[in-house]
């Protein structure tokens, strides 16, 4: 993975496990972003962290609902634990 625009930097990506949510956090994995990857399916979660992993990206799955504002709450601090700046919320 190269170290580009968010090298150094989270991203929280909600609807991570298929489609654009996984598209969206393989790609910022590949400019360098720490990804916490957020969804329901952990299935699908646990997919999108090993397409991540097999490219040398690093990232850290949370399942929950983010319907429920605790589990916001609790995706933002995981996030924030991959690095110091959380970058964006996609």
């Amino acid at each position: 993975m190269s170290k580009g625009e968010f090298g150094g930097k989270a991203i929280l990506i909600t609807g991570a496990a298929s489609c654009l949510g996984r598209v969206a956090s393989v790609r910022f994995a590949e400019e360098g972003a720490s990804v916490c990857l957020v969804d329901l399916d952990r299935e699908g979660l646990a997919e999108t962290a090993d397409t991540i992993a097999e490219a040398g990206g690093r990232s850290v799955s949370f399942a929950a609902d983010l319907g429920q504002q605790k589990n916001c709450a609790a995706a933002v601090a995981t996030a924030a634990e991959l690095t110091a700046v959380l970058a964006a919320a996609v």
